[in-house]
């Protein structure tokens, strides 16, 4: 394994948002906060469940991590295309220092995952080096100051072996391998003796919660917190045995913001929570999976009401595919049918697509899945 000096930046570029405290019962204040897929940023009460936007960062975060000592945030940006950001929370800022590299290369498909393990100061990240389908992904190291990637293991062990989200508590790596049909199953990781082996502990089928893809410890009250992106729950985890339990809903801001792609602790900067304002709202489409058409239903409120409405399909790498135009749309809700074809009437594969939602500057965001 190698080392290296913590990292300290004094420049930023991009704007984040101010977090809200978490406990007093921890020697700093804590926030958590979730970011989305239209690159939303929200604060998460995790005694409720209940989200409150901050604004939109215009960064597609797909996995955080949260270095204590060191008040760093670190990012990974767009998880397809991997690369490294960090955030200076206190002048709610975030720069990107650019793409992750492995040998000098810079062609890594897929960053699942980002985690700091306090024990011994290093940077963990989840790889899928074969793309997006890889069986299996490597578990590495991440030196920030080079974006180098160390390989120390392969992930074994676990439904997929992969590695969907990560986690240290007390120097111990946990993760969550979430199987394409479900239900999410929690593992314990070694990253010493024989690194990627996992350990399987338990599995949220009791209630049954599917698509958990994040992770985020809280070490005041001593929890361990998910989201369902499905049913759009947080959800809190009993890591001893593998259990969780229903938190709250955060339905709506999912439904304006698109499915969670990840929650971090972060440090505080100020008690006030803003003032949500108006966005489009995206009430989901149906029947989701689709074949070949699908029905779009979503909500313009009157404060962005006979502004110019633009619908978007994109694919997961941000490429846009189709558009609709809406001159002058009214306020309410509206409906409109998409065939699951590009602007050209070409039809698109199988696959996940995002669907982004704009009027007034205000964006909304969501999945859908087309099965052929």
């Amino acid at each position: 394994m190698f080392s290296y000096p913590r990292f300290h930046l004094r420049h930023w570029t991009l704007v984040l948002a101010v977090l809200l405290i978490l406990t007093a019962a921890t020697a700093t204040a804590d926030s958590l906060y979730a970011t989305f897929t239209d690159g939303s940023l929200a604060i998460v009460d995790p005694i409720t469940g209940e989200a409150h936007f901050l604004g939109t960062t215009e960064l597609f975060l797909a996995s955080m991590a949260y270095d204590r000592d060191s008040d760093l945030l670190y990012a990974i940006v767009d998880q397809f295309d991997p690369e490294l950001a960090i955030v200076d929370v206190s002048n709610q800022e975030a720069t990107v220092l650019g793409p992750l590299l492995l040998g000098g290369s810079d062609d890594i498909p897929l960053c699942e995952s980002i985690a700091w393990n306090d024990a011994d100061g290093l940077l963990y990240v989840s790889l899928g080096l074969d793309g997006y389908d890889s069986r299996s992904e490597a578990l590495a190291l991440l030196d920030p100051d080079t974006r180098e990637v160390e390989v120390i293991g392969y992930y074994a062990g676990t439904v997929d072996d992969d590695g969907d989200a990560m986690i240290f508590i007390d120097g111990q790596l946990y993760t969550i391998d979430d199987p394409g049909s479900g239900p999410s199953n929690l593992y314990s990781v070694d990253t010493e003796t024989v690194p990627g082996q996992a350990t399987y502990i338990g599995t949220f089928d009791d209630p049954r919660f599917n698509n958990c893809n994040e992770l985020a410890y809280l070490p005041g009250p001593d929890r361990l917190i998910s989201f369902d992106s499905n049913a759009h729950l947080l959800i809190d985890i009993d890591w001893s045995e593998g259990s969780a339990s229903e938190i709250g809903l955060t339905h709506e801001l999912s439904s304006e913001h698109g499915g969670m792609l990840g929650l971090e602790l972060g440090p505080d900067h100020s008690t006030a929570v803003p003032e949500t304002p108006a966005v489009p709202r995206f009430l989901g489409n149906y029947p989701n999976p689709f074949n070949p058409v699908t029905t779009l239903r979503y909500e313009l409120p009157a404060e962005l009401a006979e502004l110019e409405l633009r619908l978007s399909i994109h694919d997961l790498a941000g490429r846009e595919l189709a558009s609709f135009r809406e001159a002058a749309a009214a306020a309410g809700i509206h409906e409109r049918k998409w065939r699951g074809c590009d602007d050209r009437g070409r039809e698109l594969p199988s696959g996940i697509y995002l669907l982004r939602l704009g009027a007034g500057g205000r964006i909304a965001s969501a999945k859908m899945t087309l099965l052929r």
